[in-house]
């Protein structure tokens, strides 16, 4: 009679045991992997990049880097707001749509000027998606941005959109900013926010057929401060922005001999940067103050190791002052100047800003002073000119 009951019992437990009957199966929902956003005719464009993730190298069959890559589709849809366009978009996925992976989202530079913050507000709203997406500009077409995949046709996961730093680790140009440091930025006082600006490239890469193969491409910056969108800097208008964003890890720098010929190739990292104010009667001055480190990577001429580290402060300082001009042709603080003088001297910053910007000319920049220190020269020693 005992066992009896007790099987009764253990019957009547198992019916309030919870289980997994409301879980959706993994291969029943579409995963967004990046979000493009547009502006168009006084409208929202939302683009969707949806990634199969079960085509993925290293899974399944394929396991073990023999995988065709993933299958990349990419919706369109239009609405009044972003979040409408993308509600017009779900009656044809056929299937539930999981942002929990959404890893990038890429605005145009109409969208920029036009002003993200109803984009920034509804993502910060949706529970599934994560405040450390990637944040990136483009005045490229969103649709032939998105279906890009990598080379070799690695899983769109490991490209720029999903993971960036991997990349800028390896050659530092322009440092990749998730959300919440987007947000960050653009509440700071002051302070201008950089962003990675996706380009294609169409002919730098082939296969072994020949044939082209697109690829994104960062090799330029958009600027942004106070909600207000200040345009691009391309490649050779903002090398000077390496130099002061502390996270550079590896830049390198082409040190030109007298008459502009390649003297070496050094590879340097950011190891310490100051931007110092300097209020006098006549107004508001700024100093930069840059330490660099690393190593020769090319040496094509003999040079005393002081020359080169001279030249190669020259060409650092040429830089920096090079992109601050260009940032002003956009107006542009592209070194957050006005940031500088706030947290040095707030009342000052009050009285000298105009709608929370600072007035900046050429002069505004007193003097750059960068320290160079070569670490070591490779598996080669430097030899000193005439050295055996």
């Amino acid at each position: 009679m005992k066992k009896i009951l007790n099987l009764v019992m253990c019957s009547l437990l198992t019916i309030l045991l919870s289980g997994c009957w409301d879980a959706e199966e993994l291969e029943g929902m579409y995963y967004v992997h990046a979000l493009g956003v547009d502006y168009v005719d006084n409208e929202y464009e939302v683009y969707l990049q949806i990634v199969n993730f079960q085509s993925s190298p290293g899974t399944g069959e394929q396991q073990g880097g023999g995988g065709s890559g993933s299958e990349i589709e990419v919706g369109k849809a239009r609405g009044k707001t972003a979040l409408e366009a993308i509600h017009h978009l779900y009656p044809s996925t056929q299937r539930r749509v999981f942002w929990g992976h959404l890893s990038g989202i890429v605005f145009t530079e109409r969208m920029m000027e036009h002003g993200i913050e109803e984009v920034l507000d509804s993502i910060d709203r949706y529970r599934e998606i994560k405040p450390t997406l990637w944040t990136f500009t483009t005045s490229e077409s969103l649709h032939e941005l998105l279906v890009i995949t990598p080379i070799l046709e690695m899983n769109t996961i490991f490209s720029f959109l999903g993971d960036p730093e991997k990349s800028y680790q390896q050659s530092s140009l322009v440092e990749p900013i998730q959300e919440y440091q987007f947000l960050s930025v653009l509440r700071e006082p002051g302070k201008t926010l950089i962003l990675p600006h996706f380009s294609i490239t169409r002919s730098d890469w082939k296969n072994n057929l020949g044939e082209t193969k697109e690829n994104l491409n960062i090799s330029s910056a958009s600027l942004m401060s106070d909600s207000h969108y200040k345009g691009v800097l391309e490649h050779n208008e903002m090398l000077g922005i390496r130099w002061i964003q502390r996270a550079a890890q590896r830049a390198l720098l082409v040190v030109p001999d007298s008459e502009g010929k390649p003297l070496a190739s050094v590879t340097l990292n950011t190891e310490k940067v100051k931007i110092k104010p300097h209020i006098d009667e006549e107004g508001v001055t700024f100093s930069i103050d840059i330490k660099v480190s690393g190593d020769v990577s090319v040496l094509q001429e003999d040079k005393k190791l002081n020359e080169l580290v001279q030249s190669a402060k020259e060409q650092i300082i040429n830089e920096v002052e090079e992109t601050y001009k260009k940032g002003l042709e956009i107006d542009a603080d592209v070194y957050s100047f006005s940031n500088a003088l706030y947290k040095e001297n707030p009342q000052e910053w009050k009285k000298l800003t105009e709608k929370n910007e600072l007035p900046l000319t050429e002069e505004s920049l007193q003097e750059v002073n960068v320290k160079v220190v070569i670490d070591t020269t490779g598996l080669e020693k430097y030899r000193p000119p005439g050295a055996p």
